[in-house]
């Protein structure tokens, strides 16, 4: 390939191009090998590529243009592009956006490597078999919002939504949202040098198409541009040229088939031209769908049996399959991109909410409960203050068993006592999600919990190999999927006789809290003293720390209160859970696991590389079964009448 050149693809064989005579690229980084043009854009180009450090998979290398600014501009552009390029890869969680290979600056460009999706985008869907109806773009928003729900949580915003951008995945047919090139204050910053306007012409918002600035609900406007495109097979920005904005009154009579009056209500709030006017958040419009859904489902209560139990089995397909995150009736209707979703104040009923558990749990008393013989173990409990400062060191003691794995391997189980809690984050947590709430009292049976993550020693032993890219025997096990975990209790179990298992999300938020209700269970604030995350930032007044960057042994910071350690940062920890909605979450914490429509884990607590509000008790992600990432471990959880 010669990327400067109009007639790029030359022979193998060639050393120099065949078209101007320039030396040809064969490999970036001595890395990636260029196959084919993709595409090109206002701010570089698009290609197919192969990566040789993983057995030459597919993926597209973006090379962006940022010469001809001047020394300090450029320099200032690529001092943003490293720190949102570091921003995007911490989105790798989302099954439904692109992993993140590489980022860097070589020979005048900038590159971003990214997964190579293998699919159709949306516009190529539309020609080829026609208009969207009213059921294929509720579909559509149902799977993508939580994906921009997502994304604006992280402070990313896409800039450039439209058909091209979202990729029908072959292999199971969720949507997938590409193309982010920038995000942005990178953008911002590249049209304030460069005079550019970020996003492409029909489908920006009109305040991203006047001053270049975006938020939340810019991204929001140009899904609701792409919908109207999917419905209609008119290009909005052919309209514009002739109407201006005066086309969003009138989108509705270019509809190939009717939809529905809710689903064109929801539209209308999407395709408004003062941002004020519009959605402010992803989790808004989950909520109006929700309720829509609900108030069809209440209605084919008054239908035939028959004509009644298809309408549900449409619509309970459509509940199963689209949520990826909560959705919550009232969401933040701030128009400040800081502001995380939250729940408006009132719309929760607390007067019947239990008390939280006192910071000082019951004892464990499983002994009675299991023929397991029982040791104790005493640790000191951390407590810091809002700054991060030690207000307290409690010494404590909890019950444990040691479970034998075989040439010198243990594994520490901790009794955890039965009890209530209420579970999620209070709508004045700092940093708050949307798919934390409402909090709800659950009620969680005495079980064992495993007392460190599992080591890539304890991995090892079981499996006979490591695959985990931050060696240590005395490390957690990292790089590995859930369903290897899953593999990993299964043959476990039948060495010893034991139902291992991983926790629910009920279980490990429960364990997480123990007795808490503070963001984290040593406080209002984390230190790289506490734990292990990305400790150069902080989490409300907290202070900054020393970044390690890596995974450490288990077992390098103070414990909980029930004597669990690392529950926050390290590895992310993977449940036994599929997504799930809290209003209709198990109160008994038990797992919900519904694989017919959606196969994605819960992952809690964070890690190494996270930052410190990603590892708060209540945070919750999702991911996909069969991805192994170097951020993900997870510890063992065993019934007590499976213990005995």
């Amino acid at each position: 390939m010669n990327p400067d050149c109009e007639k790029p693809i030359n022979q193998d064989v060639d050393k120099y191009c065949q078209s101007c005579g320039t030396e040809l690229i064969f490999r970036l980084r001595n890395r990636f090998i260029i196959i084919q043009p993709l595409g090109r854009g206002g701010f570089g180009k698009t290609y197919l590529a192969e990566d040789t450090d993983k057995l030459k998979e597919k993926c597209v290398v973006k090379q962006l243009v940022y010469q001809a600014q001047g020394p300090t501009a450029n320099k200032v552009i690529i001092d943003l592009f490293m720190r949102e390029a570091e921003q995007l890869q911490q989105l790798w969680a989302n099954p439904q956006i692109p992993s993140l290979f590489a980022y860097f600056e070589e020979g005048g460009y900038l590159y971003l490597v990214q997964q190579y999706v293998e699919g159709q985008d949306l516009l190529k869907e539309l020609q080829e078999e026609g208009c969207f109806n009213g059921q294929k773009i509720e579909e559509l928003l149902k799977d993508l919002l939580p994906v921009f729900e997502a994304i604006h949580m992280r402070k990313v915003i896409h800039r450039d939504v439209k058909p091209e951008n979202i990729m029908r995945r072959g292999s199971d047919g969720r949507l997938i949202l590409i193309d982010f090139g920038v995000s942005k204050q990178l953008s911002k910053s590249i049209a304030s040098i460069a005079g550019t306007m970020v996003g492409s012409l029909g489908y920006a918002a009109p305040e991203q198409m006047e001053s270049g600035i975006a938020q939340p609900s810019s991204d929001l406007y140009s899904l609701g541009a792409s919908c109207f495109h999917l419905m209609t097979g008119i290009n909005p920005w052919s309209l514009w040229k002739m109407q201006g904005y005066g086309w969003l009154n009138e989108w509705r009579q270019h509809l190939q088939q009717p939809i529905g009056s809710e689903l064109g209500e929801i539209l209308d709030q999407l395709l408004q031209v003062q941002a004020k006017d519009r959605y402010q958040s992803a989790t808004a419009v989950l909520s109006d769908l929700d309720i829509q859904l609900k108030e069809k489902l209440q209605s084919t209560s008054q239908l035939p049996h028959r004509g009644r139990r298809q309408i549900l089995l449409w619509l309970g397909l459509g509940l199963g399959s689209v949520f990826a995150y909560e959705r919550i009736r009232n969401s933040s209707k701030s128009n400040d991109f800081e502001t995380e979703p939250s729940i408006e104040p009132g719309s929760e009923d607390l007067s019947s909410m239990p008390e939280p558990l006192s910071p000082d749990p019951p004892s464990p008393t499983l002994e009675s409960t299991s023929e397991i013989p029982l040791e104790t173990f005493s640790f000191e409990v951390v407590t810091v203050d809002i700054q991060g400062e030690v207000i307290d060191r409690i010494p404590k003691q909890s019950k444990f068993f040691r479970q034998d794995l075989g040439n010198g391997t243990t594994l520490d189980m901790v009794a955890m006592p039965g009890g209530k809690f209420l579970m999620g984050s209070p709508s004045s947590e700092l940093e708050r999600q949307g798919n934390e709430g409402p909090q709800h009292e659950v009620t969680v049976a005495a079980f064992y919990m495993g007392k460190y993550e599992v080591t890539q020693a304890q991995w090892e032993e079981i499996m006979g190999s490591n695959p985990s890219s931050f060696q240590g025997a005395n490390r957690p096990v990292e790089n590995i999927s859930w369903d290897e975990a899953v593999r990993f209790c299964q043959e476990l179990s039948q060495q010893s006789g034991k139902d291992y298992r991983l926790p629910s999300e009920a279980e490990w938020e429960y364990a997480c809290r123990a007795g808490t209700n503070t963001p984290f269970s040593n406080g209002e604030t984390i230190t790289s003293e506490l734990a292990n995350y990305k400790s150069s930032l902080t989490y409300g007044s907290g202070p900054t720390g020393y970044y390690r960057q890596q995974s450490v042994e288990v077992g390098s910071f103070p414990p909980n209160a029930f004597g669990l350690y690392d529950m926050h940062g390290n590895v992310s920890e993977l449940c036994q859970d599929t997504f799930q909605l809290y209003s209709t979450a198990p109160k008994d914490g038990s797992a919900r696991v519904n694989t017919e429509s959606n196969r994605n884990r819960i992952v809690r607590g964070g890690s190494w590389v996270h930052d410190p509000q990603i590892c708060r008790s209540a945070v919750r992600f999702v991911i996909s079964p069969d991805k192994g990432l170097t951020t993900n471990g997870f510890r063992l959880a065993l019934s007590v009448k499976f213990a005995s």
